[in-house]
């Protein structure tokens, strides 16, 4: 069997810290050892892949926060579940979703993300709080193809060890490019 010489499979490979532009390649609800689950996201490109996980809210754990109220509590923790999700559906314009429950909501919002087939968007990689790996922002970590992602509070590059209290950022996106 004769080697083939070309471009190599990034497949396994995970994208770095910048702003990529990738096609949303799978999505599936997942589940860990202890029954917690999750949607995973996955991007890719030619350069590599990137996970995104987006667990469901456990609303019998919630803790409020001071002066809040249980119920606002767990508002506060499905929109944050949906919010993130509509990251998604919005960066590849997949449309509106609803649902009755967070099991509802992520399985019609699997069906429109797979519908979108192969859309194209941007995501956000920076760098964990230990400026050792690539990590999606908390907010705002993926745009439609067609805008800048604002990346101006991320953390983009390691901090150096005499600026150990200042944040490193870029100031603007298209530099990534």
């Amino acid at each position: 069997m004769a080697e083939t010489f070309g471009r190599p499979n990034n497949e396994g490979r995970r994208l770095g810290v910048g702003v990529h532009t990738v096609s949303l390649k799978s999505v599936e609800i997942k589940e860990t050892p202890n029954k917690n689950k999750y949607l995973e996201l996955l991007f890719a490109n030619n350069d590599g892949t990137a996970s995104k996980k987006i667990w469901y809210p456990k609303l019998d754990e919630v803790k409020p926060k001071e002066n809040e109220s249980i119920e606002a509590a767990r508002q506060r923790v499905i929109d944050n579940f949906t919010g993130d999700i509509y990251v998604a559906l919005d960066a590849i314009d997949a449309g509106e979703v609803a649902g009755k429950d967070a099991e509802d909501f992520a399985v019609k919002a699997i069906s429109k993300l797979r519908s979108a087939n192969a859309a194209k968007c941007k995501i956000v990689l920076q760098y964990d709080k230990e400026d050792k790996w690539p990590e999606f922002p908390r907010y705002r970590w993926a745009t439609h193809i067609s805008m800048e992602p604002d990346t101006s509070k991320f953390r983009m590059k390691p901090e150096s060890q005499n600026d150990s209290k200042k944040e490193s950022t870029i100031n603007n996106a298209g530099d990534l490019f």
